[in-house]
């Protein structure tokens, strides 16, 4: 996996995707300690998939929870994990990691149009406005068209227009090298 790891950053990426539903792996894992060490010596930015359901038997929901994710952020302290989702129903374990922790982000996709007219519509907006620097705007294409997820993240966002743009621009450019400073571009 380190040299798996090692391919994408030689091809310019800023970091890597687990999503351990889909791969059908656990991220507390042991036997991915020498990929979480390998990453942390290069201080990647680390997205791992944050939705709780699989219907794989190898992943147990409760490895996919925020808590779990909270031992890996302090075990790995120079990775930058950006937990995908909100933490969807969890969404406050995922604030109190992300606050717990410098390392840990926090990406929106999916979940505030997934759960749009749910309680949870409010808690993240309470998240987004609590730790504006650290929430990025993420759409979670093709599951919902970009136009359509952009637009309602611009209305729920219009209720504190201050966050809007730390959390569609400035904050993402903390973690991901976009080759802005890169000669050429």
């Amino acid at each position: 996996l380190t040299g798996q790891a090692d391919e994408i950053f030689s091809m310019g990426m800023s970091g890597i995707k687990i999503h351990p539903r889909m791969q059908g792996i656990s991220c507390t894992d042991e036997s991915l300690s020498p990929l979480f060490r390998h990453l942390n010596d290069r201080s990647a930015t680390v997205m791992i998939d944050g939705y709780y359901q699989t219907s794989r038997r190898e992943v147990a929901l409760s490895d996919l929870t925020p808590f779990a994710y909270d031992r890996l952020a302090g075990a790995y302290p120079d990775i930058r994990f950006i937990m995908a989702h909100m933490g969807a129903h969890r969404a406050f374990d995922l604030y109190f990691t992300a606050k717990s922790h410098a390392n840990v982000y926090i990406d929106s996709s999916h979940a505030l149009k997934y759960f749009q007219s749910t309680s949870l519509e409010k808690d993240f907006l309470w998240i987004m406005d609590k730790l504006d620097e650290k929430v990025i705007y993420g759409s979670d294409f093709p599951e919902y068209g970009l136009a359509e997820y952009r637009s309602h993240f611009e209305a729920m966002a219009a209720t504190n227009p201050d966050i809007r743009t730390g959390l569609i621009y400035d904050n993402i450019k903390k973690l991901v090298d976009f080759g802005e400073d890169r000669e050429g571009r």
